[in-house]
């Protein structure tokens, strides 16, 4: 099962974690739209997104980094992925957030294909149930996240962004550091990992 591989269960633990956060990002953008006065702008913020996330996947496929690689840097996109939402809470332009929207997007095309990466390499002989847990895992996390902003409707859009945000950021940061702790050897002579 995918929970004995400890990179993979990392990355499945950090990946569904981050994916809270972005769960409710069509919220916050409708939010967003309609605090600066916009509301039709929200398909605008999250179309942008969508754009900037095949534009990082075209980035991706072009110059691929080495497989080894990939674990690493999907917990670092992941959190990338959060940073442009965070400073776009702190923007008052729409346009400017759009941009800050599309950048975001941009982290998502390697987030996600080093991702797909990890898993392929990691899974083995499991590959099957660890992508069908990991896809239910991560439309579960984005369901609970959009109910989740939905309770915290009361605050600011600015706040209703930030937490979207600091959902990806943790999780790539706790991700990268939990995946470079390295196994040990037990008393029996097996590895373990810490």
């Amino acid at each position: 099962m995918p929970a004995r591989i400890p990179a993979l269960r990392t990355i499945t633990l950090a990946t569904s974690f981050g994916q809270l956060g972005l769960g409710g990002l069509a919220v916050v953008a409708t939010t967003l739209a309609a605090a600066a006065h916009e509301p039709t702008r929200a398909g605008l913020l999250l179309s942008v997104t969508a754009g900037g996330a095949f534009v990082g996947s075209l980035l991706w496929a072009w110059r691929p980094l080495p497989a080894s690689r990939a674990p690493r840097v999907t917990v670092w996109a992941m959190a990338a992925v959060g940073v442009p939402l965070a400073l776009a809470a702190a923007v008052h332009s729409l346009a400017l957030a759009a941009a800050l929207f599309a950048l975001s997007g941009l982290c998502t095309g390697p987030y996600a294909a080093a991702l797909f990466l990890t898993r392929n390499q990691l899974a083995g002989a499991i590959r099957t149930q660890v992508f069908t847990i990991g896809a239910g895992l991560k439309v579960a996390a984005s369901a609970i996240g959009a109910g989740l902003l939905g309770l915290a409707a009361p605050l600011s859009a600015s706040a209703q962004l930030l937490l979207v945000a600091t959902f990806p950021i943790v999780a790539g940061i706790v991700g990268s550091l939990l995946s470079q702790r390295r196994p040990r050897a037990g008393a029996d002579g097996h590895i373990h990992a810490c």
